[in-house]
């Protein structure tokens, strides 16, 4: 990322930049102060700005950006920069020209290593690595293979610590830019890193997927690892640089290639995320190939946006609970057996924060209410006719009699339905009676008993503006269609919102209870009192609700 805002600005400049190798590691440092406008003048200035934005990031705690990055945009965007190291290294591993600045040997070597550890019970990783490093350095130097062959090399390493000079700040604006974009993560740290960094002849610092994964190819365990790759280096920028001046540059990136065997093989992965989340597969496509297609900048971007796209369009659901049988438990009707529901009384949950971009797929609301009253109808062998209520015989829907079977206190229980029923001939018998009664069934519902619709607000992690409005018209509209609305089981943070939003002006509190039983409890008396004409429904209302002082409560959420 360094290359490319550095070959854009010396095109911008209409300058000549010296060969350097792309992801960072620089050739030709001989001539570094020997332009007005040198690479090292403006790697120097674009660390200084990366350190500025990554201070300022870390004051503002922008590191929550981070928590975005999920595996799969992290793993497609590490496999597309992968592809982007491999081909910088193909110049120098095969002494190709040519080949765009943009962006093996090593193979029989790394494939030896677990044999002969296995073969002599090596605790300690043998560095071959270093070995190759020093044996090619001294090939090199024996055969002399950069005069006689024009083998390119790493070629005179300057010793010593250089001059601090002051970065060109009038550059700033135009790396601004491309500093935001490679500021990413470990803000102070890398700010400090890279500000203070900045008066020396350096590259941004940052993290290197080549170095890292030489790294983790070496077997470290532990951050510790860096005390002693630090020390290495120091060691050879003071004393032994002199040494490593005829090192073949093809060993460098022959060792990069093959460390980046391990990225390449998550491109497996594809293969468990398809079955596992065709969301995560479609992310993980789109991370690999805008980054490969474009680069790595215009990639991250692409793959956090898509990211993001999927996250706030998808990932809600919406179910009818039901009683577990035994319990005071309410879960998916269509996932249990073993339920127990309540004639007149919908029980409503939505899985999702209740924003903006779900809260059309919220107001679907009604046509789910409409299909669980012919679903209702279809339960209780009812047919409407005008404004009155006749029993319906079932036998000529046998689909439908295993729901035809009540209880002395009046719950619908499953007639034919055996503990031993398995799952997926529950939900194909539930699919099969909702199809069946769908159209066919006049459930309106129009007599002295109101039906009772409970949302349980468990689901709802967050509401924001437009979800709070969406519950108000929910509210009204089931009114008018003389449905009483039930909220249970609200989280704390959820009623507070609904507190400075002015929601209880618009519907009472009483409305709202701690738990699905408490509100099933009352919905279920207001059914009782008014289905034996002991009182119509607004009585029931108001005597009904002096149970609310007596409800089993539970703790804030």
């Amino acid at each position: 990322m360094t290359n490319v805002a550095m070959n854009r600005l010396f095109d911008a400049h209409k300058g000549e930049m010296p060969n350097i190798v792309s992801n960072g590691n620089a050739s030709d440092l001989n001539v570094w102060n020997l332009l007005p406008l040198s690479p090292i003048i403006v790697s120097s200035t674009l660390a200084c700005c990366i350190g500025l934005v990554t201070l300022a990031m870390g004051i503002l705690r922008l590191d929550m950006i981070s928590t975005y990055f999920s595996d799969q945009v992290v793993a497609g965007f590490t496999t597309g920069a992968s592809v982007h190291v491999f081909a910088a290294q193909l110049k120098f591993i095969f002494g190709l020209s040519g080949l765009p600045q943009r962006s093996g040997a090593g193979n029989l070597i790394m494939f030896l290593n677990p044999l002969l550890k296995k073969r002599f019970n090596l605790n300690v990783p043998i560095p071959f690595e270093l070995f190759l490093m020093v044996l090619g350095t001294f090939l090199s130097f024996l055969f002399h293979g950069h005069s006689k062959f024009g083998l390119e090399i790493v070629d005179r390493i300057p010793a010593g610590i250089p001059t601090p000079i002051m970065p060109d700040l009038t550059l700033l604006p135009e790396l601004l830019p491309d500093a935001i974009a490679i500021a990413a993560v470990e803000l102070f740290a890398l700010g400090f890193s890279s500000t203070l960094s900045s008066f020396f002849p350096v590259y941004p610092v940052s993290c290197s997927l080549g170095r890292t994964l030489v790294n983790v190819e070496a077997n470290t365990k532990t951050q510790l690892s860096t005390i002693f790759s630090c020390a290495f280096l120091a060691a050879i920028i003071l004393y032994f640089g002199q040494w490593l001046r005829t090192l073949p540059m093809c060993i460098l990136s022959s060792i990069i290639v093959v460390a980046l065997k391990g990225i390449f093989r998550k491109i497996a992965d594809l293969r468990r995320l398809w079955p596992l989340s065709r969301i995560d597969f479609a992310i993980w496509l789109v991370s690999f190939v805008s980054t490969v297609c474009w680069d790595v900048s215009q990639g991250l971007v692409i793959s956090i946006g898509f990211a993001l796209l999927t996250t706030v369009k998808l990932h809600f659901s919406w179910h009818f609970l039901a009683n577990l049988s035994g319990t005071n438990d309410f879960r998916d009707a269509e996932r249990y057996e073993l339920i127990s529901t309540f004639p007149g009384i919908c029980i409503f949950r939505f899985d999702s924060p209740l924003l903006f971009t779900n809260v059309d797929n919220f107001k679907t609301i009604h046509k789910a209410f409409q299909r669980w009253k012919r679903y209702q109808g279809a339960q209780l062998g009812l047919h409407v006719v005008g404004s009155t209520l006749r029993l319906r015989h079932t036998t000529s829907t046998p689909s439908l009699q295993i729901f035809t079977k009540l209880s002395s206190n009046g719950i619908i229980v499953p007639a034919n339905l055996s503990p031993q029923t398995s799952l997926q001939q529950k939900q194909n018998i539930h699919s099969k009676q909702l199809e069946a009664v769908d159209g066919k069934i006049d459930c309106s519902f129009d007599s002295p008993q109101h039906l009772h619709f409970i949302v349980d607000c468990s689901g709802f992690t967050f509401v924001d503006c437009m979800g709070v409005n969406a519950l108000k018209e929910i509210f009204t509209e089931m009114r008018q269609q003389r449905v009483r609305v039930y909220f249970a089981a609200a989280k704390a943070p959820v009623r507070d919102l609904f507190e400075k939003s002015g929601f209880y002006e618009y519907v009472p509190k009483r409305n709202f209870y701690p738990t699905i039983r408490d509100a099933v409890a009352l919905a279920r008396m207001r059914r009782s009192a008014s289905s034996q004409n002991l009182l119509d429904e607004s009585t029931a209302h108001r005597v009904y609700d002096e149970i609310e002082t007596m409800q089993i409560t539970q703790p804030e959420q």
